[in-house]
Formats: structure tokens, C-alpha cells, sequence
């Protein structure tokens, strides 16, 4: 923390600033605002003793601020903030099954809160809302660098919970992470500017602090599940849905696109002595599938019953005339 009082005052600006050296007040349009100054111009150009060049007089809070470190860049501002602690209250609700669950757990008492500190590896600290800095240092991998210039740390509690158990189990996990920079060139670290405003005789005055510190940004998720018998019904249907489609799908891939496909139509069909003769008199004849048939086994009935007929009237062969005298033969 870097205080500084300040008073409204016009105050010249400073020579490292852009387009603030001048010559005469000309140099200086009044009310001309620079957005890497620090104030709006007088209209004046102020020329100190033994100088050749001067600046342009602004209106501004006196004197102008130092942004420098109290301490330097090296050394700990803070050098006991390890041993600070954090205390985290997290409460979740999965309206779905009508549970509310929080990380103080329900057997934590009030001399267990003063006196534990959270520790993933401790069956009972594992559960203890209170962090200690160190330990938070320790698990995101942060060095000293954070106690100089700051930092940002991200806290992730995460609540995975399988409610077909009892729902004590339904406990959070913690994780720990730097979120800004720590290599940045310029920016580095984390702070920020705040000021009090008071009246001394009449005159207002204001002191701007530069907080260095480390933010915390938490991020809480949960997902919890239930047995229900509708979804394990849904899925074995489609299980069963899929194995009855497989075979089929398998069918008209091989029977179509691979190209081995006439030994699996042998190895799948099997072709019946009927169908075989049809082909092969399509393939001769070039009938019609219709008549085929039909036409074949009336010539085989007809040349059964007249081998029949002749095996039964072995005698009856006669020669008959033109005159109609009739030889028989003996």
C-alpha cells in the first residue's frame, strides 16, 4: 500500500511526458487535455532556473504520483502474508433431486474451525473451509514474485456427487491456479488505485493509495446423478435396436461394395434344384420365368403316362390297312 496526500494545486507538468515541453505559453492551448498527462493545461509555460526549456502548466492534484515501489522491486512488502488465511463458504443445490449440500460439513464444530487449517492429504483437514496462503502458494506453484507485485489466484471447487449413495459423500474438491503473468514485462502482478477525499482549513485534499495484494477469483461447478430406471430401458432398447440393424447393414455393404461379394452370396445363399434348373433354362431358352415350369412338367407327366401305358398293353400292338383289314400278329 503506497499512500500519498495530495492537494488541488496547479502544478507543471513533468518533462518526460509527450508534447508537454513549451517555450512560450503559445505552446500551452488552455484547457488542452493530454491522455498521457496528468491534468488539463493553464495556458502558462513554466521555465525553471538554469533551463532553456520549460513545461506547460496543468491543473492537477500536488504533488504528482510516483509510481515506484516504497520498498523496491526485490524486496517483500508483506513478508508474513503466508501465514494469512482464507475463509471459504460454498453452498450448491441440485434442485433436480432436492439436495443442498455446503463445504462446512455438518460435523465440523467451532473448535474444529479454530483450529484447522485444509489439507488435501488429512482425512478430517481435507474438509476444513480455512486456507492458509502458503498452502495456496503452494498448490498453484507460486513463488515470492507474488508477494511484490501481486497476483490473481483461481480457485476451483468442484462438486461431483453420486447421490445413489448417502449424500455426505457429496464433498467439494479444491484446486488452486495463478491466472495472470507472472513473466509479464509491464503490468506485472495486481493492483489497484483508491483515494479519501477531506478538507484541511478549508482546502480539499486527497490521499491516493496503491494497493498491491492478491485477488481470489472463485469458480464453483457441480454435477450430480441418480439411478432412474427410464434412461437404462432407453439405452437397452437402442442396444437392441442397433444389434438387430447391424447384420444388416453389414449385408449390403459385402453384398454390394466389397469386392469378394460372389463367394459370400455363395457362402450366405444356398440355391435349390428347381431355381438351379430355371436358371439354366433362362440362360438357354430365354423364357419367360412363368412358363418355364408350367410347360416342363406337363412333358414329364405325359411322357410318364404313355411309358406307364405301354408297360401295361405289351400285346396290344396291331398294323392296321389302308382297306381295313386287320393283320394280327401273332
Amino acid at each position: 500500500m503506497s499512500p500519498a496526500p495530495h492537494s488541488l494545486l496547479i502544478h507543471s507538468q513533468i518533462q518526460e511526458v509527450h508534447g508537454s515541453a513549451c517555450l512560450i505559453d503559445s505552446d500551452c492551448p488552455v484547457d488542452n487535455l493530454n491522455h498521457i498527462g496528468n491534468g488539463a493545461n493553464t495556458g502558462k509555460c513554466i521555465i525553471q532556473p538554469g533551463m532553456s526549456n520549460g513545461t506547460c502548466e496543468i491543473y492537477s492534484w500536488c504533488p504528482l504520483e510516483n509510481d515506484t515501489l516504497p520498498l523496491g522491486s526485490e524486496h517483500f512488502m508483506f513478508p508474513m502474508v503466508e501465514n494469512f488465511t482464507l475463509l471459504i463458504k460454498n453452498d450448491v443445490t441440485f434442485r433436480k433431486f432436492n439436495v443442498h449440500r455446503r463445504n462446512i460439513q455438518h460435523w465440523v464444530s467451532k473448535r474444529f474451525l479454530r483450529t484447522c487449517h485444509y489439507d488435501k492429504d488429512h482425512p478430517e483437514y481435507k474438509h476444513c473451509p480455512i486456507f492458509k496462503f502458503s498452502t495456496m502458494f503452494k498448490e498453484a506453484n507460486i513463488d515470492h514474485s507474488a508477494l511484490i507485485h501481486g497476483g490473481v489466484i483461481g480457485i476451483d471447487i468442484n462438486w461431483d456427487c453420486d447421490l445413489d449413495w448417502d449424500k455426505k459423500y457429496c464433498v467439494p474438491e479444491y484446486k488452486f491456479s495463478r491466472l495472470d503473468d507472472p513473466d509479464a514485462p509491464i503490468g506485472r502482478g495486481f493492483n489497484f488505485r483508491y483515494a479519501y477525499y477531506y478538507y484541511v482549513d478549508g482546502v480539499l485534499h486527497r490521499d491516493l493509495i496503491k494497493a498491491y495484494g492478491i485477488r481470489f477469483q472463485i469458480h464453483s461447478t457441480g454435477t450430480a446423478g441418480k439411478f432412474h430406471i427410464l434412461p437404462l430401458t432407453m439405452n437397452i432398447g437402442s442396444g437392441i435396436a442397433l444389434l438387430g440393424l447391424a447384420p444388416v447393414i453389414c449385408d449390403i455393404i459385402i453384398l454390394n461394395l466389397v469386392g469378394s461379394k460372389k463367394i459370400y452370396q455363395k457362402a450366405k445363399f444356398e440355391t435349390i434344384a428347381e431355381e438351379q434348373q430355371l436358371i439354366a433354362a433362362r440362360r438357354e431358352c430365354k423364357v419367360k420365368p412363368g412358363d418355364l415350369p408350367k410347360s416342363s412338367k406337363k412333358k414329364k407327366k405325359v411322357s410318364t403316362e404313355s411309358d406307364s401305358h405301354s408297360q401295361e398293353h405289351p400285346e396290344s400292338n396291331a398294323n392296321i390297312t389302308p382297306s381295313g383289314d386287320q393283320n394280327v400278329v401273332p
